[in-house]
């Protein structure tokens, strides 16, 4: 699979990436750094221009599932990795980026974003359901059932399934009470 590291700068932190097969939208080139968007999602970045070129090979195929969790889950395992967006390395985002997708669902890049614009809110203490999405300052996951949680994370420096309630008491014995805003999908 070929992968290009999205950068927010040149030769700065990888902000995201292109996925083999997305196109990308130079704006600007020089010095050896392209900078433009992602078509897939519009995020901005550099990336090295001798990376872009004509793509010989198809793009990746969407794993086929019933929801957009079930696609998750197809993740389990993969490493966690800072503006990743594939099962090579995968932050929050790009999980649930990857998660909606083949259900035409658009997400946008960063978690914050993503928490202003998909889904409903639901009222605090409302059960939850697979396919809610769990949002804290700067996470987001995707409820796999009522009470456990699929989330790219670096504290274990993977993909993974586990409680909510072990989530919520380890942000909180780390940063104090932790604010949580869940939102439920339309699929």
């Amino acid at each position: 699979m070929a992968i290009l590291p999205l950068f927010d700068r040149p030769a700065g932190a990888q902000s995201s990436e292109l996925l083999c097969g997305e196109a990308f939208a130079a704006l600007d080139i020089g010095g050896g750094w392209a900078w433009g968007y992602c078509v897939h999602d519009h995020y901005v970045g550099y990336v090295r221009f001798d990376g872009l070129g004509t793509d010989r090979n198809p793009p990746e195929e969407s794993p086929v599932a019933e929801d957009p969790a079930a696609i998750a889950e197809t993740m389990l395992g993969s490493p966690y990795l800072a503006g990743g967006r594939s099962i090579a390395g995968i932050d929050c985002s790009g999980l649930v980026q990857a998660a909606l997708a083949p259900f035409g669902i658009a997400a946008p890049r960063d978690s914050d974003l993503q928490r202003d614009t998909l889904g409903i809110d639901l009222p605090p203490g409302a059960a939850l359901s697979r396919n809610d999405l769990i949002f804290f300052p700067g996470h987001v996951g995707l409820m796999a059932d009522a009470d456990r949680i699929i989330h790219a994370t670096g504290s274990a420096g993977a993909v993974v399934v586990e409680p909510l309630a072990d989530v919520l008491a380890r942000l909180a014995s780390a940063a104090g009470p932790v604010e949580m805003r869940a939102k439920r999908l339309s699929l």
